[in-house]
């Protein structure tokens, strides 16, 4: 048949079509979608959020004033420098952390500190677009770690795959999200304490502009060792990247450049030896351990340590 700009379509050749094409009839021919549709994204996926930090200062007059730090704003109440930054950037409050009010104005108890953060829109932080993205409460990452492996443990328990397959889904489980051990996307997520690293937010608000391109898939295969091929291809899938490349900016992060030029051979290898599905069931596996350890967590916990490695 006719191809696109004049190229042949041959049977065992791969159509790539954008997501507003819709779906696939019973003979596998496109139909028009007659929904909006739009991607699914990790928590990284938010490209317009911001987290600002904003402080009480106290003059010698004993008067006091309100600055936020990153644009320098500040005037003599909270109420304008929130206002103020929200006209500057075109964003709204969506919360502030500890929590002051969704408005942003003062209450009783106003901390001297506080996290404020922007987003264009009012997002339902209780009810996420990605299940992956949160959790029930702020989730520490060695914890959610072992809850995945957990769960992609009773996941191919109930399969019939080979030995070393289901290995290689487990381990990547466990080592999936290592690269979140770094302070950039730490911060991006609203973690500033230095000494406690987490998994998951309980809301799924991100700041691009602290993470700065990074992808902690990446780093999470500069942090594993003794993984296998499949495995490390697993983990640096898990949130659609490695299909086969990364952006330039994630690969020129620390050590992030080998990994991301060696996913590119590494996915058309696999592709190869399991197919184009069977690689990509293998990466949903992965995915599922990821969802499931958040949303089956405390049923994972029981009769489980999840301290263990």
């Amino acid at each position: 048949m006719d191809g696109i700009k004049g190229l042949t379509l041959r049977p065992g050749m791969t159509v790539i079509l954008p997501l507003e094409s819709g779906g696939l009839d019973p003979f596998g021919l496109p139909v028009p979608s007659r929904f909006d549709l739009c991607a699914v994204q990790d928590v990284s996926g938010e490209p317009s959020s911001m987290i600002l930090t904003v402080e009480r200062i106290d003059h010698e007059d004993l008067s006091s004033s309100w600055k936020i730090l990153e644009h320098g704003i500040e005037t003599d109440t909270l109420e304008e420098s929130v206002a103020r930054v929200c006209a500057e950037t075109n964003l709204n409050v969506a919360f502030s952390d500890p929590e002051i009010g969704a408005d942003g104005t003062d209450q009783s108890k106003t901390p001297r500190s506080f996290r404020l953060w922007l987003h264009p829109g009012k997002p339902d932080l209780a009810e996420p677009s990605d299940a992956t993205s949160v959790a029930a409460c702020d989730r520490d990452l060695d914890e959610h770690l072992n809850l995945a492996r957990i769960a992609a443990e009773r996941i191919t328990g109930q399969l019939s795959l080979d030995r070393d397959l289901c290995g290689a889904v487990i381990d990547a489980a466990r080592f999936h999200d290592l690269g979140k051990a770094e302070r950039r996307w730490q911060e991006a997520i609203g973690n500033f304490d230095a000494q406690r690293f987490l998994a998951k937010r309980k809301v799924a608000l991100f700041d691009q502009r602290r993470n700065d391109g990074y992808r902690h898939e990446l780093g999470s295969l500069v942090r594993a060792s003794d993984i296998s091929e499949l495995t490390s291809h697993l983990i640096a899938a898990h949130h659609g990247w490695a299909r086969p490349y990364f952006k330039e900016k994630a690969k020129r992060k620390n050590g992030c450049r080998k990994p991301s030029e060696d996913a590119v051979l590494r996915f058309g290898r696999l592709q190869s030896r399991y197919g184009v599905w069977g690689l990509a069931y293998l990466e949903a596996l992965v995915r599922c351990a990821d969802v499931q350890a958040e949303v089956l967590a405390e049923q994972l916990k029981e009769g489980s340590d999840v301290n263990q490695s």
